[in-house]
């Protein structure tokens, strides 16, 4: 879940999300978004919730299930990066945020 890359002298051009790298690693991050989506009673106030309802509206359904995705994909890289434990105030619109 990572953006194209065109890179031509000094020309960069970023395209659409790539489908590279093992289905089932893309598959499961779907399913944990889809999870997160899920329960708003315990993550409507979290940034990432926010943004994918504002998305859903401006492209679409499908859409912003991906970027969010790919949202979820950085902040996971950025726990095991830095060797941190989730910390879900971390998600709230105003904090901190946790990701690379």
């Amino acid at each position: 879940i990572v953006p194209s890359v065109h890179d031509s002298n000094n020309t960069v051009r970023r395209g659409r999300i790539t489908k590279h790298g093992p289905q089932e690693l893309r598959t499961a991050f779907v399913e944990v978004t889809m999870a997160i989506l899920r329960q708003p009673n315990k993550t409507s106030d979290w940034k990432l919730v926010v943004d994918y309802h504002r998305m859903k509206r401006e492209k679409g359904s499908g859409r912003a299930i991906i970027a969010t995705t790919r949202k979820v994909a950085r902040i996971v890289f950025a726990m095991l990066n830095n060797q941190e434990e989730f910390d879900s105030a971390l998600m709230i619109r105003g904090k901190t945020e946790q990701t690379a």
